[in-house]
């Protein structure tokens, strides 16, 4: 049974129009594409700040020091305040990999490459996910919630820094 509904606008439409995908075919695919972006990251933390490992005005923080043997950041700032007396916010450079598809009716849309959807291991950490690629050293974690995670040593400064309790 295909319900006839009434619009606002006092035209009658039927269930089906309402919620039909109208058929379109696919009529070409750009280049992949890299495009920058920047993710910003949280991480909670307790640390005497005058005991860590300095580089000139920079501070070092090493994963091997950390929990697992990585430094663990969330992408929300509510998940990283409740984790110590330290907040650290820090920007990571990425890239997305895009390919636009075109289809007959003039529409479009952005997909990930195959490539980069067949380098995503959604089950252990991995530098791929979502179409996005970290820098060597960092990881989505193998997690649901999807963490990041870096296996490398980084430099942070005191204006990343802020003193939650």
């Amino acid at each position: 049974m295909n319900w006839l509904i009434r619009a606002a606008d006092n035209t009658d439409r039927t269930f089906d129009d309402i919620f039909s995908v109208p058929s379109r075919r696919e009529i070409r695919r750009d280049s992949p594409q890299l495009v920058p972006i920047n993710l910003t990251l949280y991480r909670g933390f307790d640390a005497d700040i005058d005991k860590l490992e300095k580089s000139g005005d920079a501070f070092i923080l090493s994963p091997h020091k950390s929990e697992q043997g990585v430094i663990w950041f969330s992408r929300k700032k509510d998940d990283a305040v409740w984790r110590g007396k330290w907040l650290l916010t820090y920007s990571l450079e990425a890239i997305e990999h895009v390919e636009r598809v075109h289809y007959d009716d003039g529409s479009y849309y952005d997909a990930i490459p195959q490539q980069i959807r067949a380098a995503c291991s959604p089950t252990e950490n991995c530098r791929f996910y979502g179409g996005i690629e970290l820098p060597e050293g960092w990881f989505f974690s193998y997690k649901v919630e999807k963490y990041i995670v870096c296996s490398v040593p980084i430099k942070i400064t005191k204006d990343m820094l802020e003193r939650l309790r």
